[in-house]
């Protein structure tokens, strides 16, 4: 599925001075506090069967895990961090979403770096450059918790070793 986007709400994902946010930092934190702590079958209701199978198959008697738990799982299913990446891609990339973009694109960024982290597989077919603008990007959200930043580095650390 491809849409097209306007190149003003990308700049975000690449240069976190780029566009004016709507949303004020504390907006920002408590929204994105909002998204991760949302149980996954509520957030993800309207999935087509194939997909709510794939992420049922991870919830298992667990119905009230949220995104966060998925980030943080030792070993999550690679297909439910993908649904994760095109949920928040299509988040970021509507109009007339209602999840700010900088919280879309940050989710986005997460899922991609878990993929990579958690189970040594990249979901996304960007370049190696953007990727690590990306995770640079996302390390930087002032929203997100030191787990999800750590995760984030170290996926820039596998896509894009530094010399140290």
């Amino acid at each position: 599925m491809f849409y097209s986007v306007p190149v003003e709400r990308l700049a975000p994902m690449f240069d976190p001075a780029a566009g004016d946010s709507e949303w004020s930092t504390d907006d920002l934190v408590a929204i994105y506090q909002h998204q991760v702590s949302t149980p996954l079958d509520v957030e993800f209701a309207a999935m087509e069967p194939a997909q709510r199978q794939v992420m049922n198959e991870f919830l298992g008697d667990e119905r009230r895990a949220s995104i966060l738990s998925l980030l943080r799982h030792e070993s999550p299913p690679v297909e439910a961090l993908g649904l994760l990446k095109d949920y928040a891609k299509v988040a970021r990339d509507h109009p007339t979403s209602p999840i700010p973009l900088e919280v879309a694109t940050t989710l986005y960024w997460l899922a991609v770096a878990a993929a990579l982290v958690r189970c040594g597989r990249r979901i996304s077919s960007l370049p190696v450059d953007d990727l690590d603008a990306g995770f640079i990007w996302a390390s930087t959200r002032p929203w997100i918790d030191l787990p999800e930043a750590a995760l984030v580095v170290q996926a820039m650390q596998l896509v894009k070793p530094h010399p140290e």
